[in-house]
């Protein structure tokens, strides 16, 4: 499956082909609203900690963009169960299913792909507050 087309080369892609979706993790808003302008035609400018958008095209291609502005963890898995429920419907199986294993192996999947993402956010922005607070 090849990557689909994307209007910013800003946000982390991940490719999942056993469900046949596209992920893209931004967590800065204005790449974020750029790609929900391209899913939707608009963007919600609400000023929120995460958002998550998605698009089934035609061909069946599962487009999604996850927003992740707060840099907390929390807020990641928030969104990502957004993806998993989702993803779930879509193929036609409840989140329950099979004890709820494959919502929990793809939660779990989704999570350790994007937690480092976040975390070298975060990482740049404690050593940005850092040499702030130096030059004062």
């Amino acid at each position: 499956m090849a990557k689909p087309k994307w209007p910013t080369e800003d946000g982390t892609y991940l490719l999942v082909e056993l469900y046949g979706l596209n992920i893209w993790l931004f967590t800065e808003e204005k790449p974020y609203q750029k790609a929900m302008r391209c899913i939707h035609g608009e963007s919600d400018d609400s000023k929120v900690c995460g958002l998550t958008t998605y698009s089934v095209h035609k061909d069946g291609t599962n487009i999604f963009a996850v927003g992740v502005f707060d840099n907390d963890p929390g807020t990641l898995v928030h969104e990502l169960a957004h993806v998993t429920i989702f993803a779930c419907e879509h193929l036609g199986f409840e989140p329950s299913d099979g004890n709820g294993e494959p919502f929990a192996y793809l939660m779990e999947y989704l999570y350790t792909n994007f937690l480092p993402i976040l975390a070298e956010d975060i990482q740049d922005d404690a050593q940005a507050e850092k040499e702030t607070k130096e030059k004062t």
